[in-house]
Order: structure tokens, then C-alpha cells, then sequence
């Protein structure tokens, strides 16, 4: 995994298990993975060395990647996208008869729904 996906994959678990950590650790992970600060950024405005950010993300990133190898909810929410997105594909290949045509679009419409909730929800 290349330094941005990590990021992005860091980004995504912190969205799922950011509760798990301290009200610090929030902080300092959302302003590194979240708004892509330095260390040195963070640390001039924490007031802290750059030394304590990185261990602060180091300890914070444990306990992200712990809980999800514990629940694999980030795991699971990938799979479920990519069969809803895959389903999606098969629908629209599928050429109703004009008695069926509302119900259809309507399950197109549903299945697109939980496709976009998903992608808001965990940011994929």
C-alpha cells in the first residue's frame, strides 16, 4: 500500500472507530489524516513537539487498525458496496417489460440510495 493509500485507508478507519480514541488522539489524527497537516503544523498548534504528534498518531492508528482487525467493519462495508454496485450494473443491463418498468426504476432508485448512504456514510 503506497503512503497515500495508507492515508486514505487511515482516513476511512478513523471515520468507523474514531470513539475508540481519546479526545487528544481524535484531534490530532483528524487534523493529520483529515486535513492533511504536518507534523509541524500540528505540534505548533497543539503546543506540543513534533515527536509527541507522531506518537500520538503511531498509538492512535494501533487502535484503529486492532479494532477493525477485531470487527473488520471497514472490511465489510467495502463488500457490501462493491455487491450493491454490482448489482446496480446487472439491473440496468436488464430490459424490463412495460408492466414491470415502475417497479424497475423504483429498485434501481433503492439500490442507487443505499449505494450514495454507504459512499456518505464512510466516505468512499
Amino acid at each position: 500500500m503506497d503512503r497515500i493509500d495508507e492515508k486514505v485507508h487511515t482516513a476511512d478507519l478513523l471515520d468507523i472507530y474514531m470513539q475508540l480514541l481519546t479526545v487528544r488522539q481524535q484531534d490530532i489524527l483528524q487534523s493529520y489524516f483529515g486535513e492533511d497537516l504536518s507534523l509541524a503544523e500540528i505540534a505548533e498548534q497543539k503546543g506540543i513537539s513534533r515527536q509527541a504528534v507522531l506518537d500520538s498518531i503511531k498509538r492512535g492508528k494501533n487502535i484503529l487498525e486492532d479494532a477493525e482487525k477485531k470487527l473488520l467493519l471497514l472490511e465489510k462495508s467495502r463488500k457490501s458496496e462493491a455487491v450493491l454496485e454490482n448489482v446496480f450494473e446487472k439491473l440496468k443491463r436488464i430490459k424490463p417489460d412495460p408492466e414491470s418498468m415502475a417497479d424497475y426504476e423504483s429498485l434501481l432508485s433503492d439500490i442507487s440510495i443505499l449505494i450514495e448512504a454507504s459512499e456518505e456514510k464512510y466516505g468512499f
